[in-house]
């Protein structure tokens, strides 16, 4: 959930990022990676790769709603968006994975918190983690790149694009909180802290393994990030959670 309402142009988008993903709990060795050092973290991420309108994967095969919008970027950087890809939209929810990458990176014992804030979407949790590590986001902004996305104070004032949150899922799955964080999305609960349901979006897409909702104080905009075998896909849109699902489904063919 989050307190900024989104912009008065519809839009919606969808991101797919390519990525292998292996659904395990962290063990000892992976947990001790976790306190790897500020300078590390401040690393530059590299570069995605190349851009085409199809993929291995995931392809966009008709435009959707144009309240929608959509991108895929696969396991080897390839990458395919719909138009609106690079267009300042709400963060939403999906904040709490650059507050939590950043969390799990740095704070030693934090992962039972920031895993309970990925699978409920625990505002509570985030405002907390927000509040004490106002340098989280910014950091995740300069580690991996995110030159379209801005923080505003606060987590739930975030501002990204579908193409930068692509990045960035694509590129913290090879980081040190990577998997913790798919652990989450692979145990998302259905339903959020709040009572709100978590199962519309790109998490209805066939093969897909973890997913992370987001929507607006007022429940005009949502969306979502999901991870599959190959690639990630990323979702917003004005509308409800049903024109998202729709949308989604309309627009995306799934290689199986």
């Amino acid at each position: 959930m989050n307190r900024l309402k989104p912009r008065l142009r519809p839009n919606v988008a969808v991101l797919y990022i390519a990525a292998a993903f292996a659904v395990a709990a962290c063990s000892p060795a992976q947990e001790s990676t976790l306190s790897a050092t500020h300078e590390d973290f401040g690393a530059q991420a590299p570069e995605l790769f190349t851009t085409a309108d199809s993929a291995d994967f995931a392809s966009i095969v008709a435009a959707p709603d144009p309240r929608t919008i959509i991108s895929i970027v696969e396991d080897d950087g390839q990458v395919a968006t719909t138009e609106g890809a690079t267009e300042p939209i709400p963060a939403l929810s999906q904040a709490k994975l650059f507050l939590g990458a950043w969390v799990l990176f740095h704070v030693e014992g934090s992962e039972d918190q920031v895993l309970q804030m990925l699978r409920y979407s625990d505002d509570a949790i985030a405002d907390e983690l927000d509040a004490t590590y106002p340098e989280a986001i910014p950091a995740v902004i300069e580690r991996y790149g995110l030159g379209d996305t801005s923080y505003n104070g606060y987590w739930g004032n975030t501002v990204t694009t579908t193409n930068d949150l692509a990045r960035f899922i694509h590129l913290v799955q090879d980081d040190a909180t990577g998997q913790a964080i798919l652990e989450a999305l692979s145990q998302v609960s259905p339903i959020a802290a709040d009572g709100y349901p978590q199962d519309f979006g790109t998490a209805q897409l066939p093969g897909v393994l973890g997913t992370k909702f987001g929507w607006s104080d007022d429940l005009s905009a949502h969306s979502t990030a999901s991870i599959a075998d190959g690639y990630v896909i990323v979702a917003y849109t004005y509308g409800t959670p049903e024109e998202l699902t729709e949308d989604v489904l309309g627009s995306v063919a799934i290689t199986q």
